[in-house]
């Protein structure tokens, strides 16, 4: 077996922390970002689910051909709202409000990128979860800290988001197709 050359002299090896059992803050802290991922997840693929459930079977092979090449979550915000134009054009009432759906994705979309792509810690003696985006070897590593009651609040805010779209699409969204198709309902 072959043996790794030795470490040049004036690198100093990096310190490892022995992984010890999470605390109950540690336990709590995983949940709550497994919480997120899973929301982000969820929402992601139900997003590129609607764009392609509602395109003509032409431009769904097409839509379908994105995303498989891996669009962010940026590109399947992108694709709702034509998507949303092109089943309601005349309906403003639908239309303003998948705006305002939108407008709370695109931040949800920011935090998302950060949250997923950032590194996480716990500081449980100071009750600090933190997330810190940027290279290791970066200068500048900017971080977000949170207390447990803080990072619920983004994990509440980006279950409401998920579920409002679920709502728009199989509630609101087909409210709106009932007026489109069979006129006002009494």
């Amino acid at each position: 077996m072959n043996k790794p050359p030795p470490m040049h002299p004036q690198v100093k090896r990096p310190q490892l922390k022995p992984q010890s059992p999470p605390s109950d803050f540690e336990r709590k802290a995983h949940e709550l970002v497994g919480r997120l991922i899973f929301t982000y997840s969820r929402l992601e693929v139900n997003l590129a689910l609607f764009v392609a459930s509602h395109e003509g079977s032409e431009a769904r092979d097409k839509v379908l051909a994105q995303l498989e090449k891996g669009g962010s979550f940026y590109d399947k915000l992108a694709l709702v709202l034509p998507t949303v134009r092109r089943e309601f054009p005349e309906d403003a009432d639908c239309m303003e409000i998948w705006d305002e759906w939108l407008k709370e994705a695109d931040a949800l979309r920011v935090k998302r990128n950060d949250m997923i792509h950032g590194r996480w810690g716990v500081h449980e003696h100071l009750g600090e979860v933190i997330n810190i985006t940027g290279l290791p070897s970066s200068d500048q590593k900017p971080e977000t800290k949170y207390n447990l009651e803080q990072l619920e609040a983004e994990v509440q805010q980006a279950e409401r988001t998920a579920q409002m779209f679920y709502e728009l699409h199989v509630g609101k969204w087909r409210k709106a197709r009932w007026k489109v198709f069979y006129g006002p309902k009494n």
